[in-house]
């Protein structure tokens, strides 16, 4: 009987869940053993390749990229920034006081020398002129006033000198009486008192003769009189015509007009404004501007590494990025001839003609100079520069395969390109992209050096 409860016993503990999972996580733990295994002897295994590789690179020379130095052009090529803007500009203002009447241009707009752009009313301005010509008539008839004057005051002379005439005729006359009737006095013929008479009237006409000439005098004066009186008012006729001719042309300026042939850029007046003739000396309203873009200048501010060597009459090319791929021919017309102390730059105009409209003003550009080089240069790959607390350097290979650090000086950076001042020459060999285990001396194996031009074609 006890055997047969050890037998149930045991059929109790072989059907329990628990008993029955234990050789399938048994079976887990043998494949997570497994892998481990194989992960760990794969990466002994690629050790031991690595180790390998390098006990066999150890004596072997390193495989660099190269290329080779170039001598740069004769000329390079200095680009700087500007803007365009037309040589001849105007801002109008208007030379009369009053209220817009009329516009009749706007911005964009073509026009010609003497078109209308605008037209002012200014009541007070036609007065002025209205009284100023009835000015001029008053003065006019003055003037024939001063012209009668003298006329009567001549005729005055001619009549002053017929009397003096008469005067003296007469005063002759009783001369002569006098004298005959002084002879018969004295010869007792007549008596004393008619003798005396005689002489007294000959002292009469002496008289009327000192008379007739004083008026002749006196008519003389009033003509020379008269005559000024003339000259003065022939004066107030010129002055007085001078006011109106200056009123007139006040009065022309109601009628503001382009003063050359050109573009409106600007249009800052309305019909109904109010206009003040001060312009802009004391802030006025200005009306128009107006541009001629058949010719554009750029200014542009060259450092003082390349002021001496940019001359008037040389030639520059305008690049603009709105028109790409199209270089616009211009002229250096003149240069400040000094530098800026403060940015010590040289101001450089150059002018590009533009009468097919290319450009418009205003435009940014960048302008491009050829310029003659003073010392010869070389070029390199962007790549082959090594800056580090040493400088600037580059690695080349001599001829016999070994490494030779070069200290250089960088005069531009064109982008892919360096441009070497010095310490390079042409057709020497640099490496590319030099590492910092490169040593100097060390042999390394060239892959083969490239010109500039096959890189560009690459």
């Amino acid at each position: 009987m006890s055997t047969d409860n050890n037998s149930s016993y045991t059929k109790e503990i072989s059907l329990k869940p628990g008993n029955r999972r234990r050789p399938g996580v048994a079976a887990t733990i043998l494949l997570v053993i497994v892998v481990f295994g194989a992960v760990a002897a794969a990466k002994f295994q690629k050790r031991e390749s690595a180790v390998h590789f390098s006990q066999e690179a150890t004596g072997a020379k390193p495989l660099v990229n190269t290329a080779v130095v170039s001598a740069a052009p004769p000329t390079t090529e200095l680009t700087l920034p500007g803007n365009t803007e037309a040589v001849v500009v105007a801002d109008i203002y208007a030379r009369a006081t009053g209220y817009v009447r009329t516009r009749s241009a706007n911005i964009g707009d073509q026009v010609k020398r003497g078109q209308v752009l605008a037209t002012i009313e200014s009541p007070e301005l036609d007065q002025e002129l209205a009284r100023a010509r009835a000015t001029v008539e008053e003065s006019r008839a003055s003037w024939r006033q001063a012209q009668a004057n003298v006329a009567r005051a001549e005729a005055s002379v001619v009549e002053a000198r017929a009397r003096l005439e008469q005067t003296k005729a007469n005063e002759a006359l009783a001369s002569a009486t006098s004298d005959r009737w002084t002879r018969l006095v004295d010869k007792g013929v007549l008596p004393k008192q008619e003798g005396d008479e005689r002489q007294y009237a000959h002292s009469a006409r002496k008289a009327e003769v000192a008379a007739a000439e004083a008026s002749i005098h006196t008519a003389t004066a009033s003509v020379n009189a008269a005559r000024a009186s003339v000259v003065s008012a022939e004066a107030n006729i010129r002055a007085n015509e001078a006011n109106v001719s200056r009123l007139e042309r006040l009065v022309g300026f109601e009628r503001v007009v382009a003063p050359y042939d050109g573009i409106i850029t600007e249009r800052l007046v309305e019909q109904g404004d109010l206009i003040s003739s001060t312009g802009g000396l004391d802030g006025g309203k200005k009306l128009f501007a107006i541009a001629q873009p058949s010719t554009l200048r750029v200014q542009v501010n060259v450092p003082q590494t390349f002021a001496p060597d940019i001359q008037a009459g040389q030639d520059a090319r305008l690049v603009v990025k709105e028109r790409s791929g199209t270089e616009f021919a211009g002229k250096v017309v003149r240069t400040a001839s000094s530098l800026n102390a403060s940015s010590r730059t040289m101001l450089v105009e150059v002018q590009v003609d533009n009468r097919d409209g290319g450009l418009l003003p205003g435009m940014f550009s960048e302008v491009k100079f050829a310029l003659p080089r003073s010392h010869p240069a070389t070029v390199v790959p962007a790549e082959a520069l090594l800056a580090n607390a040493k400088g600037t350097r580059v690695a080349t290979v001599d001829p016999s395969g070994k490494i030779r650090f070069r200290t250089i000086e960088v005069s531009r950076d064109l982008g892919t390109q360096i441009e070497i001042a010095s310490g390079l020459n042409p057709n020497e060999v640099v490496i590319l992209n030099p590492g910092e285990m490169l040593a100097e001396g060390q042999e390394v194996q060239a892959a083969g050096p490239v010109s500039h031009q096959e890189r560009a074609r690459r």
